[in-house]
């Protein structure tokens, strides 16, 4: 019989329980050769993660890119995705749209639609695209359209079949919006066997790996390409709960169009032009601002290239880091003021602080994060694939205990998902000659398996304690070997103590019913 953990997270309503559960080595083996995918979908990206033997990783696409752009065109009747689309856009703007995941949601919808060049018709429920050659293509036709994409890339790594899939979502994220991309990935040929909050995926990534989220309170930043969030969660014995959550439409788009302004400028100065009478140099300028963005979060200084920007001319601009950071003063100011007003959500202190998004790989937003939260860890290992990995990762967590679902009974009451569990009503610890030792927390969701070890010749009293009540007390001989202390406790709340002696293999049993659920 083998141990492993069981991690099964919840936020907004949602809750789920973290518990050991014994397995037999076939089984065990039976889930590690399971797989499926983690899917993250963003605005301007979209990243697909591979779970597979019990582990995650963000897989290439057919291009060898790690993200998948989101932006959709349309060339002579055929749908574009994925590089070429992005490429349409520089060339013909009003035959590319971008921002699908804010123009299904409905109070974003007027933002989405900013600095488009392509139309939109309809309502916000129901919103079409215009594209300059007069075809017209629903919002969610072309979302399925990049699934279909995704599909592809998935199909490269396990076959072409129906794989099982967890979507990332956003933590304010309507019904119709679930409801609809559901619809697109299993149109594309997934299996959605849930959808995770992207902050939760985020702190699910971290959970599994090194060094690990600790209880308490923890702030998630992320920065897309389009917008902020950021979320105060609490996070107790594997339980989550949403604090605050504020957002604000601050990306690394905006950044771009600073750059994009400042070159702009420069470019009308030196030749005594206004190349923003071309829609299609504005879209190139945009592009090369986009990519010396990223330049300048590995070096110094990068120097901004396009060839024939307007009416043949080149451009070739060097910008520094400092110059970047003065750029983009304001809209970092604003993304700290969004970030302080979240954590004035609560006087505890914030243990973590999980920065994801490619936007939070600006030099000045992680070092301005970082004095404004001193004695927090600073979690920003591979941002931009954060919440995908998490996503992976809670399928993993899916396949190893498959009759959560049907155990959390979850039932839809007014959009929030709630669910009933059983938890410890009050801390356990074991007390060794008066020193406590807490191995359960109050609020644990029931059952639960946990150990601690005893060192040689600890002697003197063992005892256990709920809340302020001894459950049971006895000594410890003096020649007595190492000891493996057990616990544990199920559903209805009694809990079976069992204490093995490590050097002799004699182990003694006791059950004892312990007050819980709530």
């Amino acid at each position: 019989r083998i141990q492993i953990l069981f991690e099964y997270v919840s936020i907004h309503g949602r809750t789920y329980s973290q518990h050991n559960s014994p397995l037999s080595v076939s089984y065990l083996l039976a889930i590690q050769s399971m797989s499926g995918f983690g899917i993250s979908f963003g605005n301007t990206s979209a990243y697909v993660a591979l779970a597979q033997n019990g582990d995650v990783s963000v897989i290439a696409n057919s291009a060898g890119e790690r993200s998948t752009s989101t932006v959709v065109a349309l060339e002579e009747g055929e749908v574009l995705t994925a590089t070429p689309a992005l490429q349409m856009q520089t060339r013909q703007p009003q035959n590319a749209v971008g921002n699908l995941k804010n123009l299904i949601q409905p109070e974003k919808f007027e933002h989405a639609c900013k600095g488009q060049a392509c139309k939109f018709e309809g309502d916000k429920d129901d919103v079409k695209v215009s594209f300059q050659n007069s075809t017209k293509k629903s919002v969610s036709t072309l979302i399925n359209h990049i699934f279909q994409n995704l599909k592809e890339t998935a199909d490269s790594s396990l076959g072409n079949e129906k794989h099982e899939v967890v979507l990332a979502v956003p933590l304010s994220a309507s019904n119709n919006y679930k409801d609809l991309l559901k619809s697109c990935a299993t149109s594309a040929g997934f299996d959605v066997v849930d959808m995770i909050p992207e902050p939760i995926a985020a702190l699910l990534y971290y959970e599994s790996s090194e060094p690990r989220v600790q209880n308490g309170h923890q702030l998630v930043v992320r920065v897309g390409g389009q917008s902020t969030d950021v979320s105060l969660i609490k996070s107790s014995a594997g339980l989550y709960s949403v604090v605050a959550h504020n957002e604000d439409f601050i990306g690394g788009t905006k950044f771009d169009k600073e750059i994009g302004k400042f070159l702009c400028n420069e470019f009308n100065k030196k030749h005594r032009v206004r190349i923003e009478e071309s829609v299609r140099s504005i879209s190139k300028l945009l592009r090369a601002a986009r990519e010396t963005k990223h330049m300048l979060t590995l070096s110094n200084t990068a120097e901004c290239r396009v060839e024939s920007l307007y009416e043949g001319i080149d451009m070739c601009t060097p910008i520094s880091r400092p110059r970047f950071e003065t750029l983009i003063q304001g809209d970092i100011t604003k993304l700290m003021n969004v970030i302080r007003s979240t954590r004035s959500s609560t006087t505890h202190d914030i243990g973590t602080v999980v920065l994801c998004g490619s936007g939070s790989l600006v030099s000045k937003l992680s070092s301005l994060i970082s004095s404004e939260f001193p004695n927090s860890l600073i979690l920003n290992r591979v941002p931009g694939e954060v919440v995908v990995q998490g996503a992976a990762r809670h399928l993993l967590t899916l396949h190893s205990y498959p009759e959560a679902r049907s155990k959390l009974e979850l039932e839809e009451m007014g959009g929030i998902l709630t669910a009933s569990l059983s938890t410890v009503s009050e801390e356990i610890a074991v007390v060794v000659d008066g020193k406590d030792n807490l191995v359960i927390r109050a609020g644990t969701p029931l059952p639960h398996h946990t150990q601690m070890s005893l060192a040689e010749g600890a002697g003197g009293s063992l005892a256990v304690r709920a809340g302020q009540t001894t459950l049971v007390e006895s000594k410890i001989p003096e020649d007595t070997g190492d000891l493996d202390l057990q616990l544990e406790i199920s559903e209805t709340g009694t809990c079976e103590l069992v204490l093995k002696d490590c050097g002799s293999g004699e182990r003694s049993t006791m059950v004892i019913p312990v007050t819980g659920g709530s």
